[in-house]
């Protein structure tokens, strides 16, 4: 049983490599042992089944202990009997999350983008014999077809993978899909891909960029646009999934210059930026006379800009977006404003995980929120939190959370935010906002 440990409580732990059992009918390669067998330690055990109920030999199981919603203290993890059963003792007590996995199976369940499921999560108390523990996988799909070159050769080494779209617009990873790479005829084949509706991306191999280094949705768009979504059931099988890589367009630099609210020039600071229709951002420095220059950008492209600038007044900040064009692109002047406040409280559907932050997300002449992050804090034990620093209209990212959780209503004084929208103006202050994080209803 191979174990990885990240000692995060007060209690001693020590891997103990042994070829011997470390449970009953179990077929481990090591195990893990507290210092001393904790005072009523407890067992748990069950089966792993398809969704059909058949029971599936060989499944391995992965065991993690949790000191609170989000962080792991410990991991175990073995194999099922010929029976499917499965077993673990000298457990303390906590909250557990077993995920098993087989060839051909799924362990993840896709209710929504905002709700996507792995394993099994249950509390064990001290002492307690947990049986019957029901461990259910999928059929897993799969997706195959073949990818080539702008000039129709084939993307060898071209890199794919699955990826889910979110409600805001932007694309999200699938949890435990793993990439894949196209071989010397471009074909490439994905597989354990659970029932759900997916993009295909692909990008090309690293070293052969000059060739394509846009990133591509299936059929062959860039991904600004929409891309033809992929329905999947269990065990399905889809061929034929070809398409080509986006040509890369010409890159041209933008430049801007900062102003305060009197138009007179800014000084010195940073400059942040990000492209659309690309999973990537970047920052650069804002020169003493006010003006930046960013790195090249694709042409075609709308960019996101924001700017920061230390005042005698102190800190102001400025947005602003526009479209790449050929040659060189010059942005009107930012004027730089006060940023404002935003304090409230997480309250949660149950008690709130330790350790959650808020990030906020900047939206800005309706371009896709994370495309370049705003300020963030830690969310203080009891639910409350400030943040500084902030201006425009800002969606509310609240992570980690626990698996199925997402941030379900954002009120002001009792009132619902449309689209979970939070606006600050020029120097305001946006108190009394409760955020509501748990499990869609």
């Amino acid at each position: 049983m191979t174990t990885r440990l990240q000692p995060a409580f007060g209690v001693l732990l020590v891997l103990v490599l042994s070829s011997g059992p470390a449970g009953q009918g179990l077929e481990p390669t090591g195990r893990v042992l507290l210092a001393t067998r904790p005072s009523g330690a407890g067992r748990a055990s069950g089966r792993v089944i398809s969704s059909s109920s058949v029971a599936l030999p060989d499944a391995r199981i992965t065991l993690r202990l949790f000191i609170d919603d989000v962080r792991a203290a410990a991991e175990w993890t073995t194999r099922t009997r010929a029976d499917g059963t499965f077993e673990f003792d000298r457990l303390p007590a906590g909250r557990y999350v077993l995920v098993a996995e087989k060839s051909g199976y799924s362990p993840v369940e896709i209710l929504s983008p905002a709700d996507i499921r792995v394993g099994v999560e249950f509390t064990l108390r001290s002492g307690e014999d947990l049986r019957d523990i029901s461990a259910r996988v999928h059929p897993a799909a799969s997706v195959s077809g073949t990818v080539t070159r702008p000039d129709g050769t084939p993307a060898a080494g071209a890199e794919l993978a699955l990826a889910i779209r979110r409600d805001d617009g932007s694309i999200g990873s699938v949890p435990l899909q793993r990439g894949v790479r196209a071989d010397v005829d471009g074909n490439y084949r994905v597989t354990d891909v659970p029932a759900g509706v997916f993009l295909i991306k692909a990008r090309e191999a690293p070293g052969n960029e000059p060739t394509s280094r846009v990133l591509t949705l299936y059929p062959g768009v860039q991904v600004g646009e929409t891309g033809v979504p992929l329905t999947l059931r269990e065990g399905e099988s889809l061929t034929g999934i070809d398409f080509p890589l986006v040509k890369t367009p010409p890159a041209y630099p933008v430049v801007g210059r900062i102003v305060d609210e009197q138009g007179r020039p800014g000084r010195e600071g940073s400059v942040v930026f990000a492209e659309v229709g690309e999973e990537r951002a970047g920052s650069g420095r804002v020169q003493g006379d006010g003006r930046f220059t960013t790195p090249d950008l694709f042409s075609g492209r709308t960019v996101l800009v924001r700017v920061f600038a230390d005042t005698l007044e102190g800190l102001r900040i400025g947005l602003a977006s526009v479209q790449v064009r050929d040659g060189v692109t010059e942005l009107p002047p930012i004027v730089l404003v006060t940023p404002g406040t935003i304090t409230g409280r997480i309250i949660g559907s149950r008690e709130l995980p330790r350790g959650i932050g808020i990030q906020l997300l900047t939206v800005h002449d309706n371009l896709p929120p994370t495309l370049l992050a705003g300020p963030a804090t830690v969310v203080a034990p009891d639910g409350s939190f400030r943040i500084d620093g902030v201006i425009g209209p800002q969606l509310i990212h609240v992570s980690p959370l626990p698996q199925g959780w997402s941030v379900r209503n954002v009120r002001r004084r009792g009132e619902a935010l449309t689209n979970g929208l939070v606006s600050v103006g020029s120097g305001e202050t946006v108190g009394d906002l409760e955020i509501l994080v748990g499990r869609p209803e």
